[in-house]
């Protein structure tokens, strides 16, 4: 007896072959939540010797370079 198969099956999977391999190279995994408190604090300080403080910050730092490199991503990937 022969087994139904669901045609989207084989669409997921010719979509999942033909997808570029550099496009999943491309994701990569944000900095975690604490991390963005602090920039968000930062973001929010007035105090200039806090936020100076907070500028030096690894945390804050890994999510400013974090976004630094996806707006890279975004706007090569951008149609000119």
């Amino acid at each position: 007896m022969a087994m139904w198969r669901d045609p989207l099956d084989a669409l997921i999977a010719d979509l999942e072959r033909s997808g570029s391999a550099s496009s999943a190279s491309t994701f990569e995994m944000p900095p975690p939540m604490e991390d963005h408190c602090f920039f968000g604090e930062w973001l929010l300080a007035r105090d200039p010797a806090k936020k100076a403080h907070l500028a030096e910050d690894p945390r804050v730092k890994r999510v400013q370079a974090y976004y630094d490199r996806l707006g890279r991503v975004l706007r090569s990937s951008e149609p000119r």
